[in-house]
């Protein structure tokens, strides 16, 4: 029986997936009958009666090779198994139902009956507690008409709840093996193999009313959006001598951000977030981005998304660093920014259009000129390179064509050069209203900020394009009530024109909260802003 055994292989691969606001890693993993590979990188999403869940999608292959049987007292306790982590919180005061489902692939053997399933959750102590346990042919079938799933091939293996107002962080193990009252000299199992794909969905009945729309032009966008901040200095840290390097969240004497840093964002009052990001430390010879470090911004978007907030990631540092808008270089700069917006547009080409992209930040020339109207060229060639982006963007598949995308002229500069330049011509775009203007000012002086905003407005006329200023804000040592002075005017004349506003925090002079310990340490600044926009 054992030579049998050793002839064949049983195989399983499982692609896990999980619904809005829930995230999947694995840690803790020991192996002799599993092996595992890959790294998820694929996010879809689903719609429940108007509520968007999105889920990621890993390349995650557990094999079963030359595997004895086992019983089901061993195989309970075996140390073999994957381990996951689902975490979420229900939105718009609803429950959410949710259920993790397996479906055989066309190519799996008909060997239901050998697969035994075991299921548990693990708490902070490690114990563990079944929840499921079964073969996969006696599972139930799955139907859900409500998202569009009716796969008699599907089963459930587990169904729970996100009470209302309520949000969970569970780890989950799962284990298999072959049951050992099987014989396996049976035919059927000669060369047999056994895939599975395993889903997350959801569903339930949900108030109309409180349907989460997203608007479908970016001048209600902006609206839609209201008060931003950055979370500055973290996910864009850099240096330039150390290499490829997979951990650069905390050179620039931030902590690592955590769902508790957002939450507080959050709980001031902001209601988008821009992440800036750098990749340069985090890309090979081959221009390839390391997997690792994209999933990590993913899982600070979804921090986000967490808390129902809009989100912008960008290219951040590379530009002005090694990307330029050059006319001398620019057939160079225009093939590396190419290359990765190529791979950041893939992996977040399901995410629904709370994502938007900010194609990249203050990029400069060769010569760090930032004087203004010396550089006309060098100006327009930053209208050329973000055209060459938009068309890459909307090719690249998935909810990218009808994506916001953010478009900036050179030095992010709000003088009237830049921007002219940045719109010399009209840019092409297969959606119309979906492009918007990004643009800085540190200005704290409130007769400046209101003949700033003027003119602004007369750009938004003159181009038809709504402008967001993606970065403002004054340092702790600037005199506070200069400080509030400052912010609401900002805030009240950005409401007032319908420009966006994002407040800049760079974890330290700017910083209105404490990252280290999540303490407020300037809310009335934000305070000031966001109560702009809650006014009737």
């Amino acid at each position: 029986m054992h030579k049998t055994i050793k002839k064949n292989k049983y195989k399983m691969l499982a692609i896990l997936l999980a619904v809005f606001g829930i995230l999947i890693t694995s840690a803790g993993i020991t192996y002799s009958l599993f092996s595992y590979n890959g790294v998820g990188s694929k996010v879809s999403s689903i719609t429940s009666e108007g509520i968007n869940f999105n889920y990621k999608e890993g390349n995650k292959k557990i094999e079963l090779t030359d595997s004895p049987w086992m019983s089901d007292e061993l195989g309970k306790v075996q140390n073999e198994y994957f381990e996951f982590e689902i975490s979420g919180k229900s939105i718009n005061n609803i429950a959410i139902p949710f259920f993790i489902t397996i479906k055989k692939t066309a190519e799996s053997s008909n060997i239901d009956d050998v697969i035994k399933l075991y299921l548990t959750t693990v708490d902070n102590d490690g114990n563990e507690s079944e929840i499921a346990f079964s073969t996969v042919d006696k599972l139930s079938n799955y139907k859900n008409d409500t998202i569009g799933i009716n796969n008699p091939n599907e089963k459930v293996l587990y169904q729970s709840m996100i009470e209302e107002n309520a949000s969970i962080n569970q780890k989950y193990r799962l284990r298999m093996w072959i049951d050992e009252d099987i014989d396996l000299s049976s035919e059927k199992y000669n060369d047999a193999l056994f895939e599975l794909t395993v889903n997350v969905y959801t569903n339930g009945e949900v108030d109309d009313s409180k349907k989460f729309v997203i608007a479908d032009n970016a001048t209600d966008l902006v609206t839609q959006m209201k008060a931003g901040y950055n979370l500055g200095n973290s996910l864009d840290a850099h240096k330039k001598d150390i290499g490829f390097r997979y951990n650069t969240e905390t050179l620039w004497d931030n902590p690592v951000t955590t769902q508790e840093t957002v939450d507080m964002i959050k709980s001031m009052g902001f209601t988008t977030l821009r992440i800036p990001v750098t990749y340069y430390n985090h890309m090979d010879e081959n221009g390839i981005i390391d997997p690792n470090w994209l999933n990590r911004v993913e899982e600070v978007v979804n921090y986000a998304l967490n808390d129902d907030m809009f989100v912008i990631i960008n290219i951040h540092h590379d530009v002005g660093t090694w990307i330029y808008a050059d006319v001398k270089t620019y057939d160079t700069d225009l093939a590396n920014i190419k290359g990765l917006w190529t791979q950041i547009a893939e992996h977040f080409k399901d995410y629904d259009n709370r994502l938007l992209f900010e194609l990249q930040n203050e990029i400069i020339n060769t010569d760090n000129n930032w004087d203004w109207g010396t550089e006309w060229d060098d100006f327009r060639k930053v209208h050329d390179m973000d055209q060459e982006l938009i068309t890459l963007v909307r090719q690249s598949g998935g909810n990218n064509g009808s994506r916001f995308i953010l478009v900036s002229p050179f030095g992010a500069s709000t003088d009237s050069c830049e921007i002219e330049q940045l719109m010399y011509k009209s840019f092409d775009d297969t959606i119309s209203d979906h492009l918007l203007m990004s643009l800085h000012t540190y200005t704290n002086n409130t007769d400046s900020i209101t003949n700033l905003f003027t003119r602004l407005n007369g750009y938004v006329t003159k181009y038809n394009i709504p402008i967001v200023l993606t970065e403002t804000g004054t340092m702790n040592t600037v005199a506070e009530a200069t400080r509030l002075a400052a912010a609401e005017k900002f805030a009240e004349l950005a409401v007032q024109y319908n420009i966006g506003l994002f407040w800049w925090d760079d974890g330290a002079k700017f910083a209105l909260f404490n990252r280290n310990t999540n303490t407020y340490t300037y809310k009335g600044i934000a305070d000031v802003i966001v109560s702009k926009y809650n006014q009737e």
